[in-house]
């Protein structure tokens, strides 16, 4: 087009011919698919990412919560066969979660309440090994109104980790690996509350490790 967009048409043509065979006239049709092929396009661009993804991904219809569709990396992390899966429900994968716990979580995306849910779960492997995950959930409109509900979920163990790790080290000395002062003074008033409300008597001692003097 003039204006540099590139513009796709699918075009019919009929010829008419005379009896000696001459082309007399040439009647045709063209249609403007310009739409039809970015949508192409769009599908493909999407399965590729859907595929490709580093994180697994997963279809779920929003009325029987059976999967509609996965990808490798969530076949690949689970350790289930696509037809194991697809007689699955993400209630399966979440051994933390019930039926009503998770109605509960995907209601504001069914009546538009919310666009985008984000959460924290476990996952259970078909090894029922678990790893932690932080799940991104979606409604998509599917054919006749029924709808999907797409989830993406990352394995955030080594975060899980991490965090533990740094949280540790924050209330504990790195060299002996017991609490610190400021632990330990955290945990003094928590004792002194108890005391006060249970009248109870108690003792606190106190043990000199380095034979400092």
């Amino acid at each position: 087009m003039k204006d540099g967009r590139v513009k796709y048409i699918h075009q019919i043509c009929n010829n008419y011919f005379n009896e000696k065979k001459e082309l007399i006239r040439s009647i045709g049709t063209t249609v403007d698919i310009t739409s039809r092929k970015l949508a192409e396009k769009s599908i493909t661009r999407f399965s590729r990412i859907f595929e490709e993804s580093l994180n697994e991904i997963y279809l779920f219809d929003a009325d029987t919560l059976k999967f509609v569709q996965l990808n490798n990396t969530a076949l690949q992390n689970l350790g289930y066969t696509m037809e194991e899966l697809m007689q699955m429900t993400p209630l399966d994968l979440k051994p933390e979660s019930s039926c009503e716990s998770f109605l509960e979580l995907i209601t504001p995306l069914l009546k538009g309440k919310k666009e985008k849910i984000v959460f924290e779960t476990v996952h259970k492997r078909k090894d029922q090994s678990l790893y932690a995950v932080e799940g991104h959930l979606q409604l998509l409109k599917h054919d006749h109104d029924a709808s999907l509900i797409v989830a993406i979920c990352m394995d955030i163990t080594e975060r899980k980790k991490a965090d533990q790790q740094l949280t540790f080290q924050a209330s504990h000395d790195s060299l002996a690996g017991l609490i610190n002062r400021r632990e330990f003074e955290h945990r003094a008033q928590g004792l002194l509350a108890t005391v006060d409300q249970t009248k109870h008597d108690h003792a606190l001692c106190f043990m000199d490790l380095d034979q400092s003097r």
